[in-house]
Order: structure tokens, then sequence, then C-alpha cells
């Protein structure tokens, strides 16, 4: 149904008071679909000792799904049909689950559109064929941000320099498998830009890497044993191989820690709210309070991915910690020195015939209790056995992880 004019001019006039009440920047009215917030409140997010708080002052607790696609089809050269790989989120099949909050995985070199190039031949390859990348994410962003949505940027892929017939030119971080840690030849001009673009959207929220996991890293000299990668993860360091293209380069190349994305961030003059991973793929966090980066605003959260532990079968006791035994002693750590816990991801056996959710169920559970945000991988119809939320484009839940997701967020009060 289209409304009028008049009456889009009403919500419109709605919509700017409430911006001005919540001091916001009135970019936010640029392209974005007035029509869905004619009464919902300008949303910001900021943290408050170890928890998010919301405009009005209220504990925040995020639920909400990923919604994948924008972090490898642009640069898989397949955007089509929609941009996304054919698996543009229907954000009205996501309000109908009652969520608040998406994330949204991002690559570098289409965000940034520079040139990249493929061995063995050197050709070029466009990240964003379309030239419309950055207007997709702020087409997303806007029409979440209408609906009085929180939305999570994530640097998911990404890719160094690599040496490709004797010179040294960028590369496409196009690849099944993810770099170990950000570049610092791509990563900090890609958060300046994300920053510069989203710094006046106080709901959105910057998670500055996916998922660290340093194994094939030089220990640096100033660390010793298990405060290698966590000396790496915050300051940046040498690795010895990196993926891109199909490629695995065998070269060197150097990683921008956690600390200088920080600094990159807020030298744009943004205050939004961080996300900082811990290692071995976002699930260890036993060090991340004496790791953690330095923010000046205080801003700071951790960026936990709960999954099941490594190689537990389902139905196992063991299959309901997360990640490692002490999966939940590390976060309760986390929350104690004062930070707040988002969940970036979390899943758990979602095939056909599936009739129950352990994992995810007690992860929830845990997290209701102590007002932790959650955000379900993924809202995508992979027909995938674990970790998909849906079967299809209308949002009809998976048997499992969806089914359990979906009763969660609907029912939440």
């Amino acid at each position: 149904m289209t409304d009028s004019n008049d009456a889009v001019s009403k919500r419109i006039l709605r919509l700017a008071a409430a911006l001005a009440l919540a001091q916001t920047a009135p970019m936010w009215l640029s392209g974005s679909s007035a029509g869905y917030a004619a009464d919902v409140p300008a949303p910001s997010v900021r943290v408050q000792g170890n928890h998010l708080i919301d405009s009005s002052g209220n504990v925040l607790q995020l639920r909400g799904v990923n919604v994948s696609g924008l972090e490898f089809a642009p640069i898989n050269g397949q955007p089509q049909p929609d941009g996304w790989g054919g698996q543009k989120p229907n954000l009205s099949a996501i309000a109908a689950w009652k969520a608040n909050a998406l994330r949204v995985p991002l690559n570098e070199a289409s965000y940034l559109g520079y040139v990249c190039y493929d061995p063995p031949s050197g050709s070029v390859h466009k990240p964003d064929p379309a030239g419309d990348y950055k207007k997709q994410v702020k087409e997303l962003v806007t029409d979440a941000t209408a609906r009085g949505w929180y939305v999570i940027l994530d640097l998911h892929k990404n890719a160094p320099n690599g040496t490709v017939n004797g010179k040294t030119v960028p590369i496409a971080p196009q690849s099944s498998a993810q770099n170990e840690m950000a570049d610092a030849d791509h990563s900090l001009a890609f958060w300046t830009a994300v920053a510069t673009d989203f710094k006046g959207y106080p709901n959105v929220i910057f998670d500055l890497f996916n998922e660290p996991h340093l194994d094939n890293f030089n220990p640096p000299s100033r660390a010793s044993g298990s405060n290698a990668a966590w000396t790496i993860l915050r300051d940046g360091g040498t690795g010895k191989v990196f993926y891109g293209a199909n490629t695995t380069f065998t070269q060197s190349w150097t990683s921008a820690g956690m600390q200088a994305m920080v600094n990159a961030v807020r030298a744009t003059g943004a205050t939004n709210v961080l996300m900082s991973a811990g290692v071995s793929w976002a699930q260890d966090n036993s060090q991340w309070v004496q790791f953690a980066p330095s923010d000046p605003l205080k801003q700071l959260a951790l960026s936990w991915h709960a999954y099941p532990k490594f190689g537990a079968k389902f139905g196992t006791p063991e299959y309901t910690f997360p990640g490692f035994d002490q999966g939940f002693t590390w976060a309760q750590a986390v929350a104690d020195a004062g930070y707040p816990i988002i969940i970036g991801e979390t899943g758990d056996q979602s095939s056909n015939g599936t009739t129950s959710a352990p994992f995810l169920t007690g992860l929830l559970a845990w997290a209701d209790q102590r007002h932790v945000s959650v955000i379900g991988w993924s809202w995508n119809a992979w027909g995938s056995a674990s970790h998909d939320l849906i079967k299809d484009a209308g949002g009809t839940p998976t048997d499992g992880q969806g089914a359990a997701f979906k009763a969660w967020l609907v029912n939440h009060k």
C-alpha cells in the first residue's frame, strides 16, 4: 500500500523531531524509508558499564540476524540478480521474527573500490563490478534505521597486497578461506571510509574484524608463549600466509592490530560503539581483558562467536559448551571487568528433521540472564546442515536452529 504525500510528510516530520531530540545527524533522512519509522524513536546505542543502553538510557539487548552476501558476492563476480548473489535479505520477513538488529558482513575491496589483480596472469579483477557496493550498504543501513533497528557493520573479507609476476599489487579477498587478521594495506582505509560514512548513525556498531586466528604469524620478540597471539591481535604483526583470489600466497604480509583500527575509527570523529574479538576464530576470550585495545571514548564491547565446542557431537553434553570448556567462564570474566558482550555469531544444527537446538537453547538462556546481545548466523537459505536460520527468502525457519531462534525472538519480552 502506498501512502499519500500528506501522510508521508507527517511521518517525515515525526521522524525529524525524534532525530532532533536524540541529537543525531539529519543525514539519516537522506534516502531513508521514512514510512517504516512513523512512530519509532530514533535508535541509538551506547556502552554503559557492562551493558549496552538505548537513547532513553534503558539496558539494551540486541537480538537479530546476520545477513550474508555482500562479503563475497561482488568479489566473486556474482552480484546479480540483487547484488547479494540472490540472497538479498527480506527486511519485512526479518521484522516478522521481531528482530531488532542486523549484522552485515562486508569486504574491504568492494567498499574501497580499488582494482585487484589475480594470479598467475595478473589480470584485473573488479571487486565492485556493478559500481554500487557502497550504495547497497547505505540503503540497507538507512532502511534498517528507519525501522528502529541497530546495525553492525563487520569487516569479514580482506586481503593484503601481494606479489604477482614481480609486481606488488592489491589482491581480491576472493577465497573460501578467511584471512587470519585485518591487513595494514587496506583495512585501516576501510574503517576510515566506513566510519566517515556512518558516524552520523548512532545505531550503527563497527565490528573491527570478524574472526582472528593467528596460527601462521611470526611471534613478536616482545611476547612469548600464550601471549604471542594476543599481542599480535592488539598491535599487529607479520604473517607468513594469506588467502586471496582463490589462491594461497606464501608471502609475508603485515596485519593491522585492533588498536590501530580503533585509532582509525576515532580519528574520523566517529563515536560509534566498537566490537573487538578474541583469538581462535573469536571463540577464545581467555586474555581479552588484558589485551583489549584502548578506546578513549570507552565504547568498546567484546565480539564473541559462540558455536558448539570444537569437534563435539550433536546431542552430547560437550556439544553445549561454546568453543572451549571455559567459554562461559571467560565471557563472564569480560562482563565482570566492565565490558558489554555481543555474540556476533552463533548457530546450531539446522538440517531437515532436527527436533531440538540444545546448544542454542542453553546459550540464549545464559544471554538473557545477563542482557547479552545475540545475533544468529545466518539469514540465508544455504540448505546447510548447520548454522542456517531460514529455508527460503520468506523466512520459513529451519528445523532445529531456525525454529529455536525464531521462538526466542518472537516470544521475547
